[in-house]
């Protein structure tokens, strides 16, 4: 499997192939930022259905407020897509190390700091209105500490953090839809789905169904790889899923489900038996614990792979708790459908880890997986390798 790397550089070589691949320039999508979600939406609703034949998608949504704006991203952190000579590549509108722009935009900077510097240093005197803006500034500090209501000036913003509140939330709106629907346009083709998703606690809790319409069918979604990150401080969080909804997934067969990422209403494994009744794998942790595996609920071949915190690393502890069943009892799973124990490390949390596991498996590489023995010490090197890999790190909850 190749990661698109061929077909791009074919394409810049050959106009012929360029038009030949149009039809599959869409393989494999990576969106790591909110205003990649909206343009990304924008380019392939309008195409016709055979030159969107997306079958690897990888979504990661920060906290709008966390989301930082394109000029401050790094040189290698840019929209990333398989296809390089599509218009979401690099922009290279925004200038680069080299570019003759950025010279003479120094340029512009020396010479403003030399002409402040060529004056005399003397004191200006301050105009009659920056005296008052002044005088209104120290009277409100003043009336702001001595009283329980400040007083307001002409230059106050009322209900500052409500207004902000409400445009945060009608933003995760507008990010939430576009997502899904990328995923009901999609919904024919796409094979493995890869979201990180951030929100404010405020906002409802996020599962399955609420990132996939209704209406929509996933006939080839094999694997399902969710994870839903908070940061708030605020209050319990409202239940937004529809238990209502019959949603089903025939071929899906690898479901990665952490974080928040469960319905308030519907507890989460009975969400999955229903919604993936042909199930194999099944990667989670401690958190999502609600009811027991039984012999009936998935087939006898499911493997469990069950995230722990605080293991211990050392293998032959762990593989004690492997077999300890009234350990794994405990922990609301059937001894006999776990095929792992493993160490719940923060790092493979990471949204660029997440993304380095969906990277790896288009490689044909393990991914979120491990092959056998997933609780050894080779699974939890794997981790923090990959965790080492990401260049930027989620601030600590």
């Amino acid at each position: 499997m190749d990661d698109g790397s061929t077909g791009c550089a074919l394409q810049r070589v050959s106009k012929h192939f360029r038009e030949l691949s149009k039809y599959s320039r869409f393989t494999s999508v990576c969106l790591y930022r909110s205003k990649d979600i909206l343009r990304f939406e924008a380019a392939v609703i309008p195409l016709p259905p055979n030159e969107r034949r997306v079958r690897y998608l990888h979504i990661t949504s920060p906290h709008l407020f966390l989301d930082v704006s394109e000029e401050e991203l790094e040189d290698d952190g840019g929209y990333k897509i398989s296809d390089s000579g599509s218009s979401f590549d690099n922009d290279n509108s925004f200038p680069t190390e080299g570019n003759p722009g950025d010279v003479a935009e120094m340029g512009n900077v020396e010479m403003d700091v030399d002409e402040s510097d060529s004056d005399d240093d003397e004191c200006r005197t301050p105009s009659s209105t920056e005296e008052s803006e002044v005088d209104d500034d120290v009277a409100y500090f003043i009336s702001s500490a001595t009283s329980s209501v400040a007083v307001t000036s002409q230059l106050e913003v009322k209900d500052t953090m409500g207004e902000y509140m409400a445009e945060m939330r009608q933003a995760n709106s507008m990010i939430l839809s576009s997502v899904k629907q990328i995923i009901s346009t999609l919904s024919s083709t796409l094979y493995a789905l890869s979201v990180h998703w951030t929100k404010e606690s405020n906002s409802g809790y996020l599962s399955i169904p609420d990132f996939i319409p209704s209406s929509t069918s996933l006939p080839c979604l094999t694997e399902l790889y969710l994870y839903i990150n908070i940061r708030s401080y605020t209050a319990a969080s409202l239940y937004t899923s529809d238990p209502t909804r019959q949603d089903t997934f025939p071929a899906l067969r690898r479901l990665r489900f952490a974080g928040l990422a469960w319905s308030g209403i519907e507890c989460p494994y009975d969400m999955v038996k229903r919604m993936a009744p042909n199930l194999t794998h099944i990667r989670t942790d401690t958190n999502l614990t609600g009811t027991a595996f039984g012999p009936f609920t998935f087939p006898t071949n499911l493997k469990v792979f069950i995230e722990v915190p605080g293991l211990p690393e050392r293998e032959e502890d762990v593989e004690y708790l492997m077999n300890e069943r009234d350990f794994v009892r405990n922990l609301g799973y059937d001894p006999s459908l776990v095929r792992g124990v493993g160490m719940r490390i923060p790092e493979a949390y990471d949204a660029h880890c997440w993304e380095n596991h969906w990277e790896a498996g288009l490689k044909g590489e393990p991914g979120h997986w491990l092959p056998e023995l997933w609780a050894h010490e080779e699974w939890i090197e794997r981790h923090l390798l990959l965790a080492r890999k990401a260049p930027y790190r989620v601030p600590p909850r």
